[in-house]
């Protein structure tokens, strides 16, 4: 079942490369890259955020 609400977590990291920003997202004991333009606004670290994925996809541990 979908939480409406997305994945909640804290911002850990923030750093900005050239046009785009990349954040850390703590969610539970794991960690989510993400990357924004620099031109949208975003959290800074320490703050709360909620993801939403509207196209996810993963590896295998393997690959």
């Amino acid at each position: 079942m979908e939480d409406p609400e997305g994945l909640h977590g804290v911002v850990t990291r923030k750093a900005f490369l050239g046009e785009i920003v990349d954040y850390q997202i703590k969610i539970g004991d794991q960690f989510m890259r993400v990357q924004k333009s620099r031109r949208d606004k975003g959290p800074e670290p320490g703050e709360n955020c909620a993801l939403h994925l509207l196209r996810p996809f993963w590896y295998a541990e393997n690959e």
